[in-house]
């Protein structure tokens, strides 16, 4: 399974910290849900936006 890689922006919540047993038991499912439309043909959806962080790059960069 692939390491973190994005960085948490600065001001965001952090929701787990330190090694801990909870994250080596711990798997985390994203749902794209973004991206290209399928509905109108070239039409891009970029999910939640916030701090010039797209929704849709983070879920590509972990798929």
């Amino acid at each position: 399974m692939r390491q973190a890689g994005p960085t948490i922006p600065q001001g965001w919540p952090i929701l787990f910290s330190g090694g801990g047993d909870l994250m080596s038991q711990s798997r985390i499912c994203l749902d794209a849900g973004h991206g290209m439309s399928n509905v109108v043909a070239g039409r891009f959806d970029p999910g939640a936006v916030a701090g010039g962080v797209r929704e849709a790059d983070v879920s590509l960069d972990w798929a």
